[in-house]
């Protein structure tokens, strides 16, 4: 499933002004995290493939940091031996803080969802939707927070 302009428009300005306001150094790295999904989609699948590369495009053009991939991440946490999860306790972080420079780690968790029309009923049948909608809640961890 290809996003729209408009849908890349979003997650360009939300990644840029992510870069931009989370205050990282210049020489500051940002570690990609595990992203959680409630089922196995093409289009949640396609977020946690293209999410790296956005962010990378963002802060490349931001001129902050860089963006250390997922599969870099994973080696280097299984090296520590440290869990792989969506949320960590400070006391976690605090381990986590060393493999990434004191920098920062992005996690986050996919929703995807259908807006339902007024008055439509469940039915047996199968019915592709038109349109899906996704929710990513990201979470942002920081050696200063």
């Amino acid at each position: 499933m290809k996003f729209s302009g408009l849908a890349r428009f979003y997650i360009f300005f939300s990644l840029a002004l992510a870069a931009g306001t989370t205050g990282l150094r210049a020489d500051g790295t940002t570690a990609i995290g595990l992203f959680s999904r409630r089922g196995e989609t093409i289009l949640s699948k396609e977020i946690i493939l293209r999410f790296p590369i956005f962010l990378s495009k963002a802060y490349t053009r931001a001129k902050k940091g860089r963006v250390m991939y997922p599969n870099e991440f994973a080696r280097l946490r299984e090296e520590q031996k440290i869990e792989n999860r969506v949320l960590y306790n400070p006391e976690e972080y605090e381990k986590i803080s060393p493999l990434v420079d004191g920098g920062h780690l992005v996690t986050g968790e996919i929703f995807e969802y259908e807006e339902k029309k007024k008055g439509e009923e469940d039915s047996e049948e199968a019915v592709v939707p038109e349109k899906k909608y996704v929710y990513v809640r990201l979470h942002h961890y920081d050696c200063r927070s």
